[in-house]
């Protein structure tokens, strides 16, 4: 069944797909299973939760076994994807395991290494990535053994953004480009531009931005050629690499397309996604607050009503930021409170040190220097609980802004200098705080005698940061 039928004659899918599950039609469902995922994965997250959830509910036994618990695994695994778009990235995790687990069980191997790959291929984080990435090298041993060379496509994708999270950027880039050439011998646009991606972020990691520009625009040109709607990684990365290298017109004009369709598409995901980061790049453009809080608004609302708590609480982090940046303090730590509830609740601990990290920043715009301490404690503390994440950065940056304030100058040179080198990726950072920081350093580097400003900029440049980390929160427990 292709992806264009399922669209024209979607009402007669459905009828079909409930007859086959009051049957329990387990081999019918089986066939269908990957086609009615990819179609669902394209953005259309609340039916896919949906209709996965009605499977699982039709089929659940005391001890999954045959062809029916193969599905029921198949259809919990795929489940687990949809619910972790939607921002309940805990028990996504939780799910996938345990419909891996039942694949594992049932001895259903290549059952499982399809499952495994299609819950993984747009954007899953996992909490062990070695073992993620052990696993989906397991799956191209497999796909290679049996000559499937779609599946084998999809895990070098995998197998690049997991290299790049944790390996290195050359090794990812050599996985993206296998992608790349699987994807073009077998004329796959959809894959081709999603490997296409994965070299542009790769690129852009190592600081490479006119290549990252370059296979971003060809992954524009490929998908183009297949789908009418914008691309959310590509989105993602065209646009961050136009905020990095200062293009906010082209990020804006781009974003303001995007969510056209989306909007006429009555995608309300996609729509809320690129209304928030339109928000974004409007305030780092203009850093006119009542030009961009209804562009934050809209998003936040559509958020709530999709009940997406991921995206609700990063909508509430980035409106906090620009309230902060424009003295409505009060109301910017509510914000952060209802973020940092939402983190919490769906378990996405590593956001939860960008969130302290911003109310650490309210609080020093504030001139509350002991409660941006304290905030920035509990960032530190949950930075170095999650492996020291990348918003570690941030918390470093921040400590400097506080030790400026304080007037410990040397101090807040080696921090912000630490800070800055913290990131691999130089997108990874608060585009706003990063200005901000740069700015202090500067005014620091006019003030201070050039030789001690020298040394202290050097000490940051070889401090080591997990050790620092660690003498630091010794020192305020």
């Amino acid at each position: 069944m292709g992806l264009g039928i399922i669209e024209s004659e979607i009402d007669n899918v459905w009828a079909a797909l409930d007859w086959a599950i009051a049957q329990k039609r387990s081999d019918d469902l089986r066939q269908a299973l990957e086609t009615l995922f990819i179609f669902h994965a394209t953005g259309r997250h609340e039916e896919g939760v949906n209709l996965f959830s009605r499977i699982i509910e039709g089929l659940r036994t005391d001890k999954p076994t045959g062809t029916q618990g193969i599905v029921f695994a198949l259809a919990t695994t795929y489940y687990s994807y949809f619910i972790f778009n939607l921002g309940f990235h805990k028990r996504s995790q939780k799910l996938r395991g345990e419909g891996l687990a039942v694949l594992d069980q049932l001895n259903a191997r290549y059952d499982k290494a399809i499952a495994s790959s299609m819950s993984n291929y747009s954007g899953y984080f996992p909490d062990n990535i070695e073992a993620e990435y052990a696993l989906f090298l397991e799956n191209l041993a497999l796909f290679e053994e049996r000559g499937q060379i779609a599946p084998m496509g999809t895990a070098h994708t995998v197998l690049a953004r997991l290299a790049q999270q944790s390996r290195s950027l050359s090794e990812g880039m050599a996985h993206s480009q296998k992608a790349v050439e699987i994807a073009r011998d077998i004329q796959s646009k959809q894959m081709e531009a999603i490997a296409l991606v994965g070299m542009g972020f790769g690129a852009a990691q190592s600081g490479n931005y006119v290549d990252a520009l370059d296979y971003g625009t060809q992954a524009n040109q490929v998908w183009a050629q297949v789908y009418s709607w914008p691309l959310p990684p590509l989105v993602a990365l065209l646009t961050n690499l136009n905020v990095t290298m200062g293009a906010f017109n082209e990020a804006a004009e781009r974003l303001g397309n995007a969510a056209a369709i989306s909007r006429q598409l009555g995608n309300r995901r996609l729509l809320a996604a690129q209304l928030h980061d339109l928000g974004w790049v409007t305030w780092l453009w203009h850093k006119d607050f009542d030009e961009a809080a209804p562009l934050l608004n809209e998003a936040l609302v559509l958020r709530r009503q999709i009940d997406d708590k991921g995206g609700m609480a990063a909508t509430l982090s980035t409106l906090a930021w620009i309230m902060s940046r424009s003295e409505q303090f009060t109301s910017a730590t509510q914000l952060l409170q209802e973020s940092l509830g939402l983190r919490n609740e769906i378990g996405d601990f590593l956001e939860v040190t960008n969130v302290f990290n911003r109310l650490a920043y309210v609080a020093l715009s504030e001139g509350n220097l002991a409660q941006t301490q304290s905030y920035l404690e509990q960032a530190l503390r949950s930075a170095s609980q999650q492996d020291y994440s990348i918003f570690l950065g941030e918390s470093l940056i921040s400590l400097g802004l506080l030790k400026h304030k304080a007037g410990e100058l040397d101090q807040a040179v080696e921090l912000l200098t630490a800070g800055f080198n913290y990131h691999t990726n130089p997108m990874a950072i608060n585009m706003d705080l990063k200005s901000i920081a740069e700015s202090t350093l500067n005014e620091m580097k006019s003030a201070l005698p050039p030789a001690q400003f020298t040394a202290a900029e050097a000490q940051g440049k070889s401090l080591d940061v997990k050790d620092y980390v660690s003498k630091y929160l010794d020192e305020h427990r």
